[in-house]
């Protein structure tokens, strides 16, 4: 029996795995590296470039996720076999249902899909204002380590002690560092891609200068934690 012909179609697992990476905007070949299994491989590989729209080209692959296909070449797997999983997987069987078919008519039952976050665009016409053209500082008060998924942070829990009417800003501040401020009320201070510089509350410190890149009102904020991560500094205005 020639492998393709046993190959299962790719499994809820590898969709979701791929579509973290892709929420990172990561092309995964440090995990690439890692696979053992032909079969895991090629399956990435598939979700991945059906979850980007991309096309399949032939080997040595090259582009979107081509680690995984080129490893899947490197554990045994062959083009042919690759381009059947390709032809037969169709990435609205992850998007629209929760069973996927295999090669022998088997239906598999797969975990349901959690909603995948689209970052806010920017809303204004005009150019995003500088920190310098601001008058002034923002201050914010530290509430600690933030769950995004649970609302715990050091002090309360924010979906329980604030509720819906809550809009959280996640502001780049460099160097990779995220950082939370949160506002009363359904829409954010600031526009995407605004900058603005943040000192401290009470001991009036220096606390940095961010962007905002995006924002979530009330337990919306619980949907970011896929793409952004589970805990992020978090602050309010005062």
């Amino acid at each position: 029996m020639k492998f393709a012909e046993y190959l299962i179609e790719v499994a809820s697992k590898d969709w979701d795995r791929m579509q973290t990476l892709i929420n990172k905007n990561s092309d995964g070949s440090g995990v690439a590296k890692t696979i053992k299994d032909k079969t895991k491989a090629i399956d990435r590989y598939i979700a991945g470039l059906k979850l980007s729209g991309t096309e399949l080209n032939k080997p040595p692959f090259e582009g979107k996720f081509a680690d995984f296909g080129n490893r899947a070449l490197e554990l045994g797997a062959t083009y042919a076999d690759i381009k059947k999983v390709y032809d037969q997987t169709d990435v609205n069987d992850y998007d629209r249902n929760n069973t996927t078919t295999n090669l022998k008519g088997k239906t598999e039952t797969k975990a349901p899909v959690e909603d995948v976050w689209v970052p806010k665009s920017r809303t204004s016409d005009q150019a995003p204002k500088r920190a310098s053209e601001r008058a002034g500082k923002s201050p914010i008060l530290s509430l600690g380590s933030l769950n995004l998924k649970t609302g715990e942070c050091t002090y309360f829990n924010v979906y329980e002690e604030w509720g819906e009417n809550t809009t959280y800003e996640l502001w780049d501040m460099g160097g990779g560092k995220l950082r939370i401020c949160a506002t009363s009320g359904k829409k954010p201070i600031f526009d995407i891609g605004d900058g603005n510089l943040f000192i401290g509350d009470q001991s009036r410190r220096d606390l940095g200068h961010g962007i905002l890149i995006d924002w979530a009102t009330g337990s919306d904020l619980k949907h970011m934690a896929k793409k952004y991560g589970t805990r992020i500094p978090a602050y309010t205005y005062k």
